[in-house]
């Protein structure tokens, strides 16, 4: 996937390219030859994640247009039922498709591990 993607690129050339300083050389030269970059000039070693300091100063950034929403899960369609215990509409559905983060965890999971741990099964 990382293959196809660097060959569909068609905005830019890679200039520069950072490895860590623990990579073996002979992969480093394979890599540099898969990207069509010079292994003397274009490659280079550092120690660790590059500029993680300047990545956490652009998260410190306070401006909530940058900022996501909070998510506030929904609970899943199936599981709202009048019927209080979850077993009984998992035994009518058979199965039951939860996306998490998306489907509340506490209508879902968490409800199903409070019964099943007081033992309210059937």
């Amino acid at each position: 996937m990382i293959e196809s993607a660097l060959r569909d690129r068609k905005f830019a050339d890679i200039v520069r390219l950072q490895v860590d300083q623990s990579m073996i050389p002979h992969h480093r030269g394979m890599l540099a030859a898969e990207l069509g970059v010079d292994e003397q000039e274009d490659v280079f070693e550092e120690i660790g994640f590059m500029a993680k300091r300047d990545l956490m100063e652009i998260c410190k950034i306070d401006r909530h247009d940058l900022h996501y929403p909070i998510h506030q899960p929904c609970d899943h369609p199936e599981l709202m039922f009048d019927d209080p215990n979850i077993f009984h509409i998992i035994r009518k559905q058979t199965a039951i498709l939860l996306q998490h983060p998306y489907e509340s965890f506490d209508t879902s999971v968490e409800l199903f591990l409070k019964l099943f741990c007081t033992g309210i099964c059937f």
